[in-house]
């Protein structure tokens, strides 16, 4: 099932009407129509057809113009041709002509073409490309004159167009160096690594010596980077006997652990580096694949040392801190402090108070509190939080001799997403024993007496897992049947708190088998923590920290299969927090209110984004939390950790079923994504794709959805209640919160202390 093509037939009469002028009745048929759930591709091509009608009154109107091609965009995906796709760039192609968008025109006729196998130059730029010489001369003696603004931004023009998306980024600084302008270009997508180019180690040029035709290309790129202050140096690829390409030029500099290199060369060449039996541990891929038609195109790696590399991002020594010899804020070491709760936070203040004062209420002075602010810039609401309440700690240990620990608050480097903001903020805590949280999870009081007797009893154990709350903040309405839900599946009563011992490989099976489970996985966020000297051997064997397309589910995989096993403590010592700016939330299912606030960590501008090689993107990233187990599992494989024949043995139409029923039915991309996650099935089949269209007609069932309430954001009311029973006894609860009075995780934990004073079970 690739689009639903349940009313073409009624579609295509409806388009005749539009052109005819009938608008009203049109317009009703189309609204009646989206009504059933998935709406197809050409659904959205009739509407949009429909607009455009409407603006014959005011033909001149570009805005409406440029609200059509935003209503059109991403509701089909150029990976293949299927139903729709041909009229979906027909008229696009249309509307960006009419809106005197040139470059946008030729960029997408030329991906269309590229898809249906046509390697044409685009049009109008074949003579004046091509006759270039190989040299500094030869492209300043005509229109590619880089020391012209009109050669320059001619150039920038045509790399735009064919999809070379890194040079036209490059060519794009230096020409807002130059002229102090900036060309926008609408669908270029290329993450901020600049920094990386101008304060790292070596910049390669990485040819295949018989590849002519990309000569003068790489050409562009010297010049344009020694304009920008960076001197590159080429490195060529020569094939061995067999025909494969020999990669042992790169060695010397895939092996240096004192420095970090980036590598410029095709995106194929790259995935290629990355999956190298020798060198995966020690390199990676920072420039997002675009198709895999594409990979042709100029791309970014790193090689080399992984440390320096964060080092340069992070402006710390993480050798020292990996050591535990980090330092706090003001460059001195606690040597006193035996655990660190790290929370990554962005423009959420508002959730990250009650957090924090949970473990403010922790009366000891052996913690820290490790606030990594990875907010806007012109947002400084959480450092002057955190000031806020370091300041009202200290007057609270003057005036009653409270102990609790201190607030290290650190703004992040750069703008980053949620797994640098993590990594950032472990490298600077100093504990030996480190707690990862959410801005909006909460800890009980009792967790670090717990963890105490954890650790003394099980000395040669690195990852600890334990129980945990459930608790939904108001305004959430995600999952409607547990809305404003508290539910405690056990009170710590003081009592000796018993362990066990997960098999990992069990863990990993059930989890592949029943995603339901992946949260068994210690995932080290929220519900698990780790001593110090897990960074080591995970650096050790995947030659890399923090990463991965989700971080938590990334690195329980990860963790399953370095490490034979791990203990659980059954005890309950945590909260986990459901709020509108959790992560975790909005990818349940990403509907179209959801994807407004999903820009908090995701953005183009973000520095040390995570870029699937091939091996992951066989499984395409369509939101949602079941399928990051299963791209955690091909990134496993990618660091070389998991066996590549593992792939063979999972039960793929297991995986996609679960896969496919998490999808939203209500989502205008929907049938973009699928027919985007039918081309991975293909890749991960070797071709076999029968039982993934199976799959499609089993659970896609198109029907009448009305529009669902969304994310609300954070507020105190709304004590509407779920679709559950109130549960009370005497070692564990399932209530309502707002019902309780609860309006936030500070709040739920002081109800768990409360109750169990009541009961005279804990003091």
């Amino acid at each position: 099932m690739t689009g639903n093509t349940k009313f073409d037939g009624i579609l295509d009469k409806i388009d005749m009407m539009i052109e005819q002028g009938n608008t009203e009745e049109s317009q009703s048929l189309l609204e009646q129509i989206y009504r059933v759930k998935p709406v197809g591709v050409k659904w959205f091509v009739s509407n949009a057809k429909l607009m455009f009608k409407k603006l014959d009154e005011n033909p001149d109107n570009e805005e409406g113009i440029r609200n059509i091609i935003d209503f059109l965009k991403g509701k089909c995906s150029l990976d293949y041709m299927y139903e729709g796709t041909e009229e979906y760039v027909s008229f696009m192609l249309k509307l960006y002509k009419r809106n005197n968008n040139l470059n946008d025109y030729n960029r997408l006729k030329y991906e269309f073409d590229r898809m249906c196998g046509v390697q044409e130059e685009p049009e109008g730029f074949e003579s004046e490309f091509e006759h270039k010489e190989c040299g500094t001369r030869g492209l300043e003696s005509g229109d590619f004159c880089i020391d012209s603004r009109d050669g320059l931004k001619k150039l920038c023009d045509y790399l735009y167009i064919c999809h070379e998306d890194f040079a036209t980024s490059l060519f794009v600084e230096l020409y807002k160096r130059n002229y102090n302008e900036v060309l926008g270009y609408e669908d270029l997508k290329v993450f901020n690594i600049f920094p990386l180019l101008l304060s790292g180690g070596k910049v390669i040029l990485l040819c295949d010596e018989s590849d002519n035709e990309s000569q003068l290309l790489y050409r562009l790129m010297e010049i344009g980077l020694r304009c920008l202050g960076v001197l590159p140096e080429f490195v060529y690829l020569n094939s061995s006997e067999s025909g494969e390409r020999d990669y042992s030029s790169l060695k010397e500099y895939v092996y240096n652990e004192e420095e970090y290199n980036i590598v410029i060369s095709k995106g194929f060449t790259i995935d290629e580096i990355c999956v190298h039996q020798d060198y995966k541990r020690h390199c990676e891929r920072l420039t997002r694949c675009e198709k895999d038609y594409l990979e042709d195109k100029l791309h970014v790696g790193r090689v080399g040392g992984y440390l320096k590399y964060i080092d340069t991002m992070y402006g710390v020594n993480s050798r020292k801190c990996i050591e535990g010899n980090s330092v706090s804020a003001n460059n001195v070491k606690n040597n006193n402090i035996k655990y660190s709760f790290v929370i990554p936070a962005r423009n959420n203040n508002v959730t990250l108070r009650h957090t924090l004062m949970t473990c403010l209420k922790i009366h000891r002075n052996d913690y820290e509190i490790v606030v990594s602010d990875n907010s806007d810039v012109e947002n400084d609401e959480i450092k002057k939080l955190c000031e806020e309440l370091t300041e009202n700690v200290q007057n609270c240990r003057e005036v009653c001799n409270n102990t609790s620990g201190r607030i290290k608050y650190i703004k992040t480097t750069y703008n980053f997403p949620l797994a640098r903001s993590f990594e950032f903020a472990i490298l600077n805590s100093t504990g030996e024993f480190i707690i990862p949280l959410g801005a909006d999870d909460g800890v009980f009081p009792w967790i670090l007496d717990v963890l105490d007797n954890a650790l003394d009893k099980h000395p040669e154990e690195d990852l600890f897992q334990w129980g945990f709350a459930g608790y939904q903040w108001p305004g959430v309405s995600q999952n409607h049947e547990l809305k404003n839900i508290f539910n405690v599946p056990h009170i710590y009563e003081g009592k000796e708190v018993s362990y066990t011992y997960k098999d990992s490989s069990e863990v990993l099976r059930q989890a592949l088998e029943s995603p339901d489970k992946m949260y068994d996985m210690p995932t080290l966020y929220m519900t698990s923590g780790f001593r110090r000297r897990y960074l080591e051997t995970m650096y050790e064997k995947t030659g890399r920290l923090w990463g991965g397309v989700n971080q938590d589910i990334s690195t329980g995989m990860l963790n399953l299969c370095i490490y034979d096993r791990y203990v659980h403590i059954n005890e309950t010592l945590s909260i986990v927090g459901q709020s509108s700016s959790s992560i975790g939330c909005q990818n349940l299912k990403v509907s179209q209110k959801a994807k407004k606030e999903f820009h908090l960590w995701d953005n183009n501008m973000m520095m040390g984004q995570s870029c699937p090689g091939y091996i992951e993107r066989m499984i395409p990233d369509v939101g949602g939390e079941v399928i990051y187990l299963y791209i955690s599992l091909l990134y496993g494989i990618s660091l070389g950790v998991v066996d590549e024949d593992f792939i063979k043995s999972v039960d793929w139409s297991n995986a996609f079923s679960f896969i496919i029923r998490q999808m939203d039915i209500s989502d205008d991309e929907f049938f973009r994504k699928l027919n985007t996650l039918r081309l991975g099935a293909f890749k991960l089949t070797e071709g076999d794709i029968e039982w993934f269209d199976n799959l499609c007609s089993r659970y896609i069932s198109p029907g009448v959805a009305e529009d669902k309430a969304d994310y609300n954001g954070y507020d105190n009311g709304d004590s509407c209640a779920g679709s559950y029973d109130e549960v009370m006894r005497k070692d564990g609860f399932t209530v309502n919160a707002v019902e309780h009075g609860i309006r936030n995780v500070e709040e739920a934990v002081d109800f768990c202390v409360s109750y169990l004073r009541e009961a005279k079970e804990y003091v």
